[in-house]
């Protein structure tokens, strides 16, 4: 018997506004992904890279809702993640890109940056990031809505400073597989049922409570007498 996927109003209001989101992406690829190459000196490698991100409607779209539907200042909003994903690697994601933003300065990433990334380059056996630790994706698992699906394991959430500083590389890791996730199901969506028609704008997340107690749960505080 075939599922009815769930009513999802972000999803509804991606599919009202494609026209607008796919005019912003035009201009994005066609005029303003030059004039960045042109002032950041990007490679014509980099700037592969980055028309495959702007790819992505259903991020656009997000940028988009997120102004809500400014489209100078989405752009001004993707153009920085742009920068950002060819100047950060996952080890240096918890920074912005350089403001001396030459090719020397991005070679020190040796390729290695989000934009880099390949999912099927990631490791897939038992020490993999994608099967292990805080928050990772089940490879090649979807719900019944035929959503990405990730697993949050609760006992390795770490609270002292030091821990959530080094978390933010794979922070970043892990959003960054959810974006592309959700963008292969909407293209596989696509081939199906045509073009626009439908989108996988979430990843649905299972919650791991093994091995969690309630005061395990709670950050511990120190206050003044």
């Amino acid at each position: 018997m075939p599922v009815t996927p769930e009513r999802d109003l972000l999803r509804d209001q991606f599919l009202a506004k494609i026209e607008d989101t796919i005019s912003l992406q035009t201009e994005l690829v066609e005029e303003d992904l030059e004039t960045l190459a042109d002032e950041h000196n990007l490679t014509p490698h980099e700037v592969t890279l980055s028309k495959e991100y702007l790819e992505d409607l259903v991020s656009i779209f997000k940028f988009f809702r997120r102004t809500q539907y400014n489209r100078n200042r989405a752009k001004e909003l993707i153009l920085d993640t742009v920068l950002w994903r060819i100047g950060s690697s996952v080890e240096y994601a918890g920074t912005k890109a350089p403001l001396v933003n030459s090719v020397q300065d991005r070679e020190r990433l040796q390729g290695e940056s989000l934009a880099h990334l390949r999912l099927s380059s990631l490791r897939t056996d038992d020490d993999s990031p994608l099967k292990k630790g805080l928050f990772f994706f089940l490879p090649g698992a979807r719900d019944k809505y035929g959503r990405p699906v990730a697993v949050m394991r609760l006992r390795h959430m770490a609270y002292d400073e030091d821990a959530l500083q080094g978390m933010k590389e794979y922070v970043a890791l892990s959003v960054e597989v959810g974006r592309r996730l959700c963008w292969e199901a909407t293209l596989k969506l696509w081939e199906e049922n045509g073009y626009g028609k439908d989108a996988v704008m979430r990843y649905s997340c299972i919650l791991d409570l093994k091995g969690v107690g309630i005061s395990g749960m709670v950050r511990p505080r120190s206050y003044a007498s």
